[in-house]
Formats: structure tokens, C-alpha cells, sequence
């Protein structure tokens, strides 16, 4: 049986437009003291990192949550200067914290231990 004849592959489009208008239209409900981090992760779960991230940057967002620190570096790569948090999780080791100090990615630690964890690991301030 020919699989793609009865389950031909699904395609998604993303419009970026609808995207900067969600983003606006949160931000005028939410007030103009409100700072928003749109959420990239999972390469901006599935529709591309880059152009979801520029979109919700145009819509106002004040910058960008990723769980993944690769991806947030080619973020950063490809002209993105807005605050970057990663998501707790990403793993705390000399590579990854200098990393984050040279792209200038905002890390979440969830404790003291962790803190000082990434401060002993730091070859200079985070």
C-alpha cells in the first residue's frame, strides 16, 4: 500500500503577520508597562526559530525564550540583539556558561547551588 497516496505529508504554513498582530494585540490587553518573552523553542515549534522570532520582535515583543542554547546562538548569529532567555534545563558546564557570556543569553537558575555552580564555572562575569 502506498503510504503517501492515502497519508499524503501535512504541511504548515506560518503567517508572520498573524504572528506580529497576536503579539500586538497582547501587549494593548496587557498594558504598556508589560514585557513580553515570546517563546522560540523547538526551532519556534516547528515553523522556524528565525522567522517567528523576528515576528514577534516587530510585534513588540521585548525578547525571546529558548530551551535550546544552539539554537539561541544562531539567533544571535543571524542579527537577533534582543534579550534571550534560556529555559532551565540547559546544561551548566564551562562551555555552555562562557557561551552565554559571549552571546549575552540570559540563563535561568533555579537555585543557589546552581548559581554558584555557573559562577565557579564562569571565566568572567555572566
Amino acid at each position: 500500500m502506498d503510504r503517501e497516496r492515502h497519508h499524503p505529508p501535512n504541511r504548515l504554513d506560518i503567517a508572520t503577520a498573524s504572528v506580529r498582530a497576536r503579539v500586538r494585540g497582547l501587549l494593548a490587553r496587557l498594558g504598556a508597562d508589560v514585557r513580553v518573552l515570546a517563546a522560540v523553542k523547538a526551532d519556534g515549534y516547528g515553523f522556524g526559530a528565525l522567522p517567528c522570532a523576528r515576528a514577534a520582535l516587530a510585534g513588540g515583543a521585548w525578547g525571546l525564550a529558548l530551551a535550546n542554547r544552539a539554537q539561541a546562538i544562531a539567533l544571535r548569529e543571524a542579527g537577533i540583539a534582543a534579550p534571550i532567555l534560556l529555559y532551565a534545563g540547559a546544561p551548566l558546564d564551562a562551555a555552555g556558561g562562557g557561551a552565554a557570556r559571549r552571546h549575552g543569553l540570559v540563563l535561568t537558575l533555579l537555585s543557589a547551588a546552581e548559581v554558584d555552580e555557573v559562577a565557579a564555572l564562569a571565566d568572567g562575569p555572566l
